[in-house]
């Protein structure tokens, strides 16, 4: 299918790594966003609450995810070297 399943990989590889390194920066602009808007327009402490969840959803998800991929990529080199 690829005539060279490496550079495939690292490209695919160097395109996740951009965009976990997008949705970090996109997560915490969200947290400052929402900060500031509590800040601005006193919101309900429900309302800061809620926010405050969803974010720390949102970067535990993230997290998971980050992890699991560098897990594969380790796995996929381990196999790679045997």
């Amino acid at each position: 299918m690829f005539e060279n399943p490496a550079v495939e990989i690292h490209q695919l590889t160097s395109v996740i790594k951009q965009d976990i390194t997008a949705l970090s920066a996109a997560i915490s602009d969200l947290q400052v966003l929402g900060a500031t808007q509590n800040e601005r327009v006193k919101s309900s402490k429900h309302s800061a609450e809620h926010l405050t969840m969803i974010v720390d959803t949102l970067k535990n998800r993230l997290m998971t995810m980050t992890k699991d991929f560098k897990d594969i990529l380790t796995f996929h080199t381990e196999v790679h070297i045997i």
